[in-house]
């Protein structure tokens, strides 16, 4: 019965293929987050230095009670 074996394989190698095609999905994710992490990580410092370059003038304390 070759329809059978043909069948058969051809399952197998969907079988392989969706395990490959999950294992690169969860690698790029991964990679997304770490690169997300990154760019909020230098946004952070860069909003950090124009808080305190913009705040070198302005010395004034309000104290509200």
């Amino acid at each position: 019965m070759k329809i059978d074996e043909n069948l058969n394989r051809l399952d197998a190698t969907t079988n392989r293929t969706r395990k490959y095609i999950s294992y690169f999905t969860r690698n790029f994710m991964t990679d997304r987050l770490i690169m997300i992490l990154i760019i909020l990580v230098f946004l952070g410092i860069i909003a950090v230095i124009v808080v305190l370059c913009l705040g070198q003038g302005n010395r004034e304390y309000v104290v509200i009670r």
